[in-house]
């Protein structure tokens, strides 16, 4: 077999043997060219992932410490015994809220109070939402806006209340 190809390849011209070396250097240079491409476009979207899991890693880091300072802190909190609407009022005036209406609705084991509200700030609203949970309501629902010409924030909240 390598006698034939030896045999062929000696009956052929110089400026065929040329041509044939030429044209495998270029595929070879060219194979090389498309392997060295397709590995460095890969080493790029490699490096490139890199640096968004590091920023995602750093963020989420960030986030790690202030989900530790969001921790349930109630436990100093107890439970006060009134009636829940009652209950609702008293930290909703704690919390400097000025109640607009307040609506309570009891279906089989469980009460839903709805109240529209409003505060000149935004924490306190923050506050009043975290001090009902900690007396055992559950958030269902809240749309606060703050108001345009004034600095006034107003809004509806619902809690449910099971039990």
């Amino acid at each position: 077999m390598s006698g034939k190809l030896f045999q062929a390849w000696s009956n052929l011209q110089d400026r065929e043997k040329m041509t044939i070396v030429a044209g495998s250097i270029l595929v070879l240079v060219t194979a090389g060219y498309l392997l060295f491409d397709a590995l460095w476009t890969t080493r790029s979207l490699l490096i490139q992932n890199r640096v968004t899991l590091l920023e995602e890693r750093e963020w989420m880091q960030e986030q790690a410490i202030l989900a530790e300072q969001l921790i349930n802190d109630c436990r100093g909190n107890q439970i006060l015994a009134l009636e829940n609407s009652d209950l609702l009022e008293l930290i909703a005036s704690r919390n400097q809220l000025v109640l607009e209406s307040f609506t309570e609705n009891l279906t089989n084991n469980e009460a839903v109070y709805s109240m529209r509200i409003e505060s000149n700030d935004g924490n306190s609203v923050l506050r009043f939402i975290h001090q009902s949970a900690c007396q055992g309501f559950t958030l269902a629902h809240v749309q606060i806006e703050k108001s345009e010409s004034e600095s006034l924030y107003s809004g509806q909240v619902e809690f449910i209340h099971e039990g």
